[in-house]
């Protein structure tokens, strides 16, 4: 699953991915993996040209920029699998509106928020400033733009915890969607999801994934994030703030998401 920063629905410009998520399905086990990936970390990139190494959310602008076959997704999947030993066979990329609208197409999330959230200065969409947001402790149900600014906050935590909260988004809109009320509408939201992402994911895939959803109880899903714990803050010659991954602690995690696949 990738995230594209901005607003604008061209999913084929030269936009960075800011979210990275990695999700293993395995039918015979009915079971899932979720891995998260940090958009800061320094990685090699292949087949971009002179553009040897960057960060690895750059690997879809590069992919888009100079129009290498299947373009951003197809790149990035490359960086995963020649980095990380993941392989890639389906991706998923949403903007921002296409996350709001899908979820208000599920009728919003409940989220259980552990602790109040405060940002001081959450940038409008259009660019034009910043504004003060506040989220209590507790359960709050969240239409899609609430559910963006919630996966989206970062100036009161790290990164880290934001990709965390992302994948509780992900789990809050799994329990919605098997929900005895919205089960019946899945046929509509598969069209919205058509209509409004870019995904290399055929209809039969998309069947074969419902049919199999309701099988998978949460129990059964793992999720990581490559966390502070497995990377190195690194300040490189340009001034530019990385992230250096550390293999030894990260290779583990990749074996336990690769178990089944």
């Amino acid at each position: 699953m990738i995230g594209i920063d901005g607003v604008n629905d061209n999913y084929y410009r030269a936009a960075r991915s800011d979210t990275i998520i990695m999700l293993g399905v395995n039918f015979a086990a009915k079971t899932a993996n979720m891995l998260s990936i940090p958009r800061d970390l320094w990685v090699p990139l292949t087949g971009l040209g002179t553009i040897t190494a960057d960060r690895i959310n750059t690997a879809y602008h590069y992919g888009e920029l100079f129009g290498v076959p299947g373009g951003g997704p197809a790149a990035l999947s490359t960086v995963l699998s020649t980095t990380f030993g993941l392989r890639v066979d389906r991706y998923v990329v949403v903007n921002f509106d296409s996350f709001i609208q899908g979820i208000d197409a599920i009728g919003g999330v409940d989220i259980n928020i552990p602790k109040p959230l405060h940002d001081p200065a959450y940038p409008l969409r259009d660019g034009t400033g910043t504004i003060v947001i506040d989220f209590p402790a507790g359960q709050v149900h969240m239409d899609g733009a609430t559910a963006l600014i919630y996966a989206r906050i970062r100036h009161d935590s790290s990164d880290f915890t934001r990709m965390r909260r992302q994948q509780q988004v992900l789990f809050a809109a799994r329990d919605k969607l098997l929900s005895p009320l919205t089960l019946p509408q899945l046929p509509g939201l598969v069209q919205v999801l058509m209509g409004a992402a870019r995904t290399n994911l055929s209809l039969q895939d998309m069947a074969l994934l419902g049919c199999l959803a309701p099988q998978v109880n949460k129990q059964s899903i793992q999720s990581w994030v490559i966390d502070g714990n497995m990377v190195q803050d690194t300040r490189l010659q340009d001034g530019a703030d990385v992230l250096l991954p550390n293999m030894d602690a990260i290779v583990p995690v990749l074996k336990q998401f690769n178990v089944g696949q």
